[in-house]
């Protein structure tokens, strides 16, 4: 069967509905969290760049949308959330490269350190001139780890408020000083934790992320194939909805083992759309079925 030409329309072209990153993300989570490890695409792309080249086509996609939506077994929500599609996967790499910032606690650790060390000459002082209980130093060991440091240094502070009254001038350190250490062990302590459990968050976001840009992977590449056969005969399907795989990463992306690759111009789909057959030849687009 003949192919005829498409006509483009932008009259009836379907208009961005200003959705943000995390509106589009929470919308379509359940759909994103759905998708398979096994259905993976390999993260060799940067995410920004292949999010940008799916928004940049937009306008032009849209104007072959009435077209796109007429062929038989065509998803409708590939071409009609394929802007929420690109948007959720942005929030999730956000997300993902928030999760692997680590926390900024080497300066309060340093802190920290110095610190103790303070309190600790302040306190073996104050023991020899009799104005505190060596008795109540007994818990100090003086181990490392930002949570021993932390620990270390507010119980110094506690104590020292404990018998400010008996120490207050007689020590380098004032009522504020105490205050502000407090808060430096406190911190340290936060910092500790999220240090902890950013490991786990981290593979989280990760999985995530992953699924988000196959989800957009997938769905691009449906509009991709429909606008491959609505315009063979012109040939600017390419200038249309470039191949995200004209983005290539500078360096390979964390978490990329163990992923599908699909093929330099097209992401291996789980959708059946059978916009162009394999039969079809290089000169005349097959029969959509």
């Amino acid at each position: 069967m003949k192919q005829q030409s498409v006509t483009i329309n932008t009259a009836t072209a379907k208009q961005s509905d200003g959705i943000t990153m995390e509106e589009a993300y929470e919308s379509l989570l359940p759909e994103i969290q759905a998708v398979s490890e096994a259905e993976f695409v390999r993260m060799n792309l940067d995410v920004n760049q292949v999010v940008t080249l799916v928004l940049g086509s937009l306008p032009e996609i849209r104007a072959f949308r009435d077209a796109i939506l007429a062929l038989p077994g065509f998803e409708p929500n590939a071409m009609d959330r394929l802007e929420e599609y690109a948007l959720a996967s942005a929030e999730a790499n956000a997300r993902y490269f928030t999760a692997t910032v680590a926390p900024q606690a080497d300066a309060s650790l340093a802190e920290a350190m110095e610190l103790r060390e303070s309190f600790r000459l302040s306190a073996a002082a104050l023991v020899r001139h009799g104005l505190m209980d060596d008795a109540r130093l007994s818990g100090f060991r003086g181990l490392v780890g930002y949570r021993n440091v932390a620990n270390d240094v507010v119980a110094y502070a506690v104590l020292f408020f404990e018998i400010w009254p008996n120490i207050e001038g007689k020590t380098p350190f004032s009522h504020a000083d105490l205050l502000h250490a407090k808060d430096v062990g406190t911190r340290l302590l936060y910092a500790a934790g999220l240090r902890e459990q950013g490991a786990v968050h981290a593979e989280a976001e990760l999985r995530i992320r992953n699924q988000a840009f196959t989800l957009l992977a997938r769905k691009y590449s449906e509009v991709r194939r429909a606008v491959t056969y609505l315009r063979w005969h012109e040939g600017d399907a390419n200038s249309v909805a470039p191949s995200i795989y004209t983005v290539r990463a500078s360096r390979k992306s964390v978490g990329d083992d163990n992923r599908n690759e699909a093929g330099p111009d097209e992401v291996q789909s789980h959708v059946s759309v059978a916009v162009l057959p394999a039969n079809a030849s290089d000169s005349t687009p097959g029969d959509p079925r």
